[in-house]
C-alpha cells in the first residue's frame, strides 16, 4: 500500500491546508487590539461576543476531528485511495454551502447553531486564540494525513447525529468555509463595539 507521505499533496487538500494557515493569520488580525472585555462583550444580547465565536469554531472543528481521524485510519486500513480532483456527493456539496461564506452577491442567513456547538459565555481571551491556532495546526495535519485516500468516498458522521454523514473532503471544506463566514462576523461585532 502506498504510504501518504510518499504521494504530492492533492490540490484540493494543499487549498484546505493554506486555508487553515491563513486562518491562523486572520484570527490575530481579528483579535489584535482587543482588551479581555471586549473580546468577551456581546455587542447586543442575540449576538455573540468575538470569544464566542472563536469558541463555536473550536468547538465544531475539534468534535468533527475526533471523528475524522477515525475514518482516516478505517481508509488507510481498508486501502480506500484514489487520487484527485475530488467531486463530492449532494449531501456534502450543500453542507458545505449551508454553513459556508456566501457569495458576495447572496444575502447572508443566519442559522442558529445545534447545542453541540454552542460556545460558553466567558473566557481567557490568550488561551482560546492559542486554542484556534493549534485547531488549525490540526486540521492541517489531518488533511495531509487524508492524502491519497478518496476523500469524496469516505463519510464521516456528523458529531450531532449519525444519520448525517458527509465525506472527509467535504468536512474540510466545509469547516475552512465556515470559519470564512465568522471572520465576517467578527469584523461585525468589532465594528459594532467601535474597535477600530
Amino acid at each position: 500500500m502506498t504510504s501518504s507521505v510518499e504521494l504530492p499533496l492533492e490540490p484540493q487538500l494543499e487549498q484546505y491546508i493554506r486555508q487553515f494557515e491563513d486562518a491562523k493569520a486572520t484570527i490575530r488580525e481579528l483579535t489584535a487590539g482587543l482588551t479581555e472585555e471586549q473580546f468577551n462583550q456581546r455587542p447586543s444580547q442575540d449576538s455573540w461576543s468575538v470569544g464566542e465565536v472563536v469558541d463555536h469554531l473550536c468547538i465544531l472543528a475539534k468534535l468533527v476531528l475526533q471523528r475524522m481521524e477515525e475514518r482516516i485510519e478505517y481508509g488507510r486500513k481498508k486501502g480506500i485511495l484514489k487520487p484527485g480532483p475530488y467531486r463530492y456527493d449532494w449531501l456534502s456539496r450543500f453542507a458545505i454551502k449551508l454553513v459556508g461564506k456566501p457569495a458576495p452577491n447572496k444575502k447572508k442567513r443566519r442559522l442558529p447553531a445545534p447545542k453541540i456547538y454552542v460556545p460558553g459565555r466567558t473566557m481567557a481571551m490568550t488561551s482560546k486564540i492559542e486554542e484556534f491556532v493549534n485547531v488549525q495546526d490540526t486540521l492541517g495535519d489531518c488533511a495531509r494525513r487524508a492524502n491519497g485516500l478518496n476523500i469524496a468516498k469516505i463519510k464521516v458522521a456528523s458529531p450531532e447525529t449519525i444519520l448525517v454523514r458527509i465525506s472527509i473532503g467535504g468536512w474540510l471544506e466545509a469547516i475552512a468555509s465556515h470559519q470564512l463566514r465568522h471572520f465576517d462576523q467578527i469584523r461585525n461585532v468589532r465594528a459594532a463595539l467601535g474597535v477600530k
